[in-house]
């Protein structure tokens, strides 16, 4: 129902770098698209059709705005989401793009989960989906860059794979799970 973009940008030096990771919509129509820079959600807000909801895991040092720009689709301007930060080393942007359905109420709240390493090694978020104000779906996605990846633990489980995507219901049951190179993938059970 979603689509999760892992973005990793590797400068070639130490210096500070101003990086920006920008999202067009549709500019046919005008959108009236609006933005929350405490969570760093954008939205489309399309009068008819679908809309599109783009979250960010890591917040920190992360600004977000609207800019104003061009398509071949329209003679009008149009308005863009702009995700921009400062930062030396590798930089990594976890996104979640959620299209709407028309007439859906739907929210998206997103979250970096500690992984005990550097995000550019590998990293893991919290997805939770709120329909007409239920919590329908949680998502735990981890994601590792090294060729070899080692086992590590991210949000309740361990793996040894690249990639993990563990899809729950409201009541934290999971319903789907998905997994790539890798053969290893535990719940951590904690005792009280």
């Amino acid at each position: 129902n979603f689509i999760i973009v892992s973005d990793m940008v590797s400068p070639a030096d130490a210096k500070e770098h101003t990086y920006t990771q920008n999202w067009h919509t549709y500019a046919g129509n005008l959108s009236n698209a609006t933005i929350n820079n405490t969570t760093k959600i954008g939205k489309t807000n399309y009068s008819s059709g679908s809309n599109l909801i783009i979250a960010q895991a890591n917040k920190d040092n992360l600004t977000l705005t609207l800019e104003e720009g061009f398509s071949a689709l329209s003679p009008n301007t149009t308005d863009y989401f702009c995700y921009t930060q400062k930062a030396t080393g590798d930089v990594m942007y976890n996104t979640v793009l959620y299209p709407t359905q028309e007439g859906n109420s739907v929210d998206v709240a997103v979250a970096n989960i500690d992984t005990g390493v550097d995000p550019a090694v590998a990293s893991a978020m919290s997805i939770n989906l709120f329909k007409n104000e239920d919590d329908v779906d949680n998502v735990i996605y981890y994601n590792s860059f090294e060729e070899t990846p080692s086992e590590r633990s991210f949000g309740g489980y361990t793996t040894n794979s690249a990639n993990v995507t563990i899809q729950q219901n409201a009541d934290d049951v999971p319903n789907f799970l998905s997994m790539y190179n890798g053969n290893i993938l535990q719940e951590i059970h904690q005792s009280i």
